[in-house]
């Protein structure tokens, strides 16, 4: 892509470096983050085409692409960028940068954060998945003890999605 090229606008050109990168193709993909004018915007195309790279088993350009998103993302920046370069450091195996950039405008979007956090790091990192993904399940588990309004969702807890065998017999029983 020549360098006076106008900058494409569109979030599918974030989604394109991430297949780009999935698909060997980290050179193109990095020439779309190039173009980019804004330093978040360069940041959440560096993240997708490291996502891309890191699910593709690309392992090596995933960490350095996440890494040099990871620089253009300044502390207290807003979420969506440093959200996508968590996901994208989680991916890469790297729990400590990647909760530490993982953020929110409030403790549910910080959550949800944490959790893509968690979900990335399984295939490099399970047990900082196990940590994360534990820690949220008891934040949840003490909200929803302090009953709906503490939860905020309105949700039931006498119900449950599936059956659950029932210990003293085995079989499944409605909850």
């Amino acid at each position: 892509m020549p360098a006076d090229s106008p900058p494409l606008l569109g979030e599918w050109t974030v989604d394109l470096c991430q297949a780009l990168g999935a698909v060997g193709k980290p050179d193109e993909a990095e020439a779309l983050a190039r173009n980019q004018s804004d330093t978040h915007d360069r940041a959440r195309h560096l993240a997708a085409l490291s996502l891309g790279c890191s699910l593709a088993g690309y392992d090596d350009l995933g960490t350095c692409y996440a890494r040099a998103a990871a620089r253009l993302v300044p502390d207290g920046a807003a979420p969506e960028p440093a959200n996508a370069v968590a996901q994208a450091l989680a991916h890469t195996g790297d729990e400590r940068a990647a909760s530490a950039m993982a953020t929110g405008r409030n403790a549910e979007h910080r959550r949800q954060a944490l959790t893509a956090v968690a979900a990335g790091l399984v295939r490099h990192c399970p047990e900082g998945a196990t940590r994360i993904a534990g820690s949220l399940t008891e934040a949840l588990a003490r909200r929803i003890e302090a009953g709906p309004q503490a939860t905020r969702s309105g949700l039931s807890t006498n119900w449950r999605l599936c059956s659950s065998p029932s210990p003293a017999s085995g079989t499944p029983t409605r909850c």
